[in-house]
């Protein structure tokens, strides 16, 4: 008897509208070398990076922006109500990140065989909100600057086996994905 297997998967509504596609123009040569040094190892795996939540609020100020997206296209906020049946929360006071679902539909991109699908559409529409939100994206912005790049200089000093003066360069990808 053979045993079906399913492999949870987690579908994501990304804030940015790119894809990840091989390059044919890539350089496959031996002597072909990535931009910079590898990643220590030291460095791979789970981070944990310390900072004031007060002060870099991006959870709040991520709930905030959900709040005005279209519930039907991006999402709507959930919870359980006394008798544990989960309901569409209209109030929108007290939201927290992990009761936001997205429609299955605004997941699946419009294909020919999906012609409901939304996702692309969801994509573009999430893609400009994040883009557009200047405070968000000063936050963020001051986020990186302020907390990240120097945790990250921080921990690579202290993995570094020799004594480079090279300077390290940071790249920020925009637009962000959350």
């Amino acid at each position: 008897k053979k045993v079906k297997r399913t492999i949870p998967q987690s579908a994501t509504l990304r804030s940015s509208a790119h894809t990840l596609r091989y390059s044919r123009a890539r350089s496959h040569g031996k002597d072909s070398k990535p931009a910079g040094r590898p990643f220590p190892d030291a460095m791979r795996g789970k981070q944990m990076v310390p900072y004031n939540i007060t002060i870099y609020d991006l959870r709040g100020r991520i709930t905030q922006l959900l709040s005005r997206t279209d519930s039907d296209l991006i999402g709507t906020w959930r919870k359980e109500n006394e008798n544990n049946n989960t309901i569409i929360d209209t109030e929108g006071t007290g939201h927290q990140l992990e009761d936001f679902t997205v429609p299955a539909l605004s997941l699946q991109p419009k294909r020919r065989h999906n012609k409901e699908g939304k996702g692309d559409e969801a994509q573009e529409t999430l893609s400009q909100l994040v883009s557009n939100d200047e405070e968000f994206m000063n936050l963020f912005d001051r986020f990186l600057v302020e907390v990240i790049i120097p945790w990250l200089k921080e921990k690579l000093v202290g993995v570094e086996e020799e004594d480079d003066e090279t300077a390290a360069i940071f790249h920020e990808n925009e637009p962000i994905t959350f």
